[in-house]
């Protein structure tokens, strides 16, 4: 049973740790835990820049990020698309979302520690959403 597109949105607005999956050239696909932030049309997630998933990114741009709700695993979103890297409005983007994770202090303090492989955000733009929720159904 999947969500309503208003159902979606207020699920993805949440503070999931979410699961990005990125194609490898040949390998299993890369997954990883990441912060997100959705801002009703784009999801964005910060990374290092020069680190694996980024160079694997590069290569093959094309992702699935998958959130699900860990107390409740009948209820999630995967949103698949192809992902930009920009450097764009990088500082304010970085900031927003560590204080969604870590609040305003923690996460102003987190954006501020230096990142000697740089800082990068990927951008994804939900190309095709599959979504659940089996609540009503228990």
């Amino acid at each position: 049973m999947g969500m309503s597109r208003e159902a979606i949105r207020e699920f993805l607005e949440e503070k999931w740790i979410a699961v990005l999956g990125i194609n490898r050239d040949g390998s299993p696909p890369q997954l990883v835990p990441v912060w997100y932030l959705y801002d009703g049309e784009v999801l964005w997630i910060m990374s290092e820049k020069r680190v694996p998933k980024i160079a694997n990114i590069r290569r093959d741009p094309k992702l699935t990020l998958c959130i699900d709700d860990p107390a409740y695993p009948y209820r999630g979103v995967v949103v698949y698309g192809a992902a930009t890297l920009t450097e764009e409005d990088l500082v304010e983007r970085r900031r927003a979302i560590a204080r969604r994770y870590l609040g305003k202090k923690r996460g102003d303090a987190y954006v501020a520690e230096p990142r000697p492989l740089g800082s990068i955000l990927i951008r994804l733009v939900p190309e095709k959403l599959y979504s659940w929720d089996y609540r009503a159904m228990t």
